[in-house]
């Protein structure tokens, strides 16, 4: 996490980021900031925006949390170990949901990585991407989140929107869920709502799409065999063994192939 107050530096901020974020500092810096009278946006995982607000200890006006629907963090080992295995030098950037073509491009949802020697691409079906969104790869925690539901922390809520009522231009950039969840997170939407195109739809129903806000998430059976291999195979030989079939019962198989395909349809120019 880090703190600014320049426009130029916001969009590093942007973008989904599928890592743990380092907050050391940041809670006591925006103490100080609060208590100084300064206006403060925080952005963080469910749990981090919890955290921040056990740590500042009382209501401040000028303290506006958001959060997002979280599936869990991954290891950071596994990102590391993709990036050894290119052989590409240092990591310099990743861009998660990548949408240099659309938001689901001709390889599907994928991570796209920057580094000092090339680029990288890798796509939903493999490795660091399927680990994480089959949650083979999050912290144990992650599997007991006390945030799998709407008693939210934050002002706000933001999440990816994929109702079956998307304009053909939204299929392509993509749209996102804005959950307001308290007055001080009104008055944020109503600061901005001339510069968004917003449409305003039923609350119960568009919880249904998020299973995070539902339930909380199964724990793989192969997941302890799987940490125990991070330390002994190299990333090439982790993608092999972990596939989907590996990872899900054949049932779930399915309806994640299912899944992928009714998505794929539905983001298709």
């Amino acid at each position: 996490h880090s703190i600014t107050k320049n426009l130029e530096q916001i969009d590093k901020f942007r973008g989904s980021k599928y890592q743990q974020s380092n907050v050391v500092g940041v809670y006591k810096e925006i103490k100080s900031m609060l208590s100084n009278g300064s206006t403060v946006v925080f952005i963080g995982t469910p749990c981090q925006s919890a955290a921040l607000k056990n740590f500042v200890g009382k209501e401040y006006d000028g303290l506006y949390i958001v959060d997002f629907v979280c599936h869990g963090v991954p290891t950071d080992k596994i990102l590391n170990k993709y990036v050894e295995s290119l052989k590409m030098g240092n990591l310099i950037d990743v861009k998660y949901r990548n949408k240099d073509e659309s938001y689901v491009s001709s390889t599907g949802y994928n991570i796209k990585v920057k580094c000092e020697n090339g680029n990288a691409e890798t796509s939903l079906n493999n490795g660091v991407c399927l680990w994480s969104a089959s949650s083979l790869s999050i912290r144990k925690s992650c599997y007991d989140c006390n945030f799998s539901n709407m008693s939210r922390c934050s002002d706000i809520t933001l999440a990816d929107y994929f109702g079956n009522d998307l304009t053909d231009e939204e299929k392509v950039c993509g749209a996102g869920a804005i959950f307001v969840n308290t007055e001080k997170g009104k008055r944020i939407l109503n600061a901005v709502q001339n510069d968004l195109c917003i449409t305003e739809i039923d609350t119960l129903s568009t919880i249904k799409l998020y299973s995070r806000l539902n339930n909380k998430t199964n724990v793989p059976k192969c997941r302890k065999k799987f940490f125990k291999d991070i330390d002994k195979l190299n990333y090439d030989e982790l993608t092999k063994k972990y596939t989907l079939k590996k990872i899900l019962p054949n049932i779930f198989i399915r309806k994640a192939k299912a899944f992928l395909r009714r998505l794929e349809s539905l983001f298709r120019k």
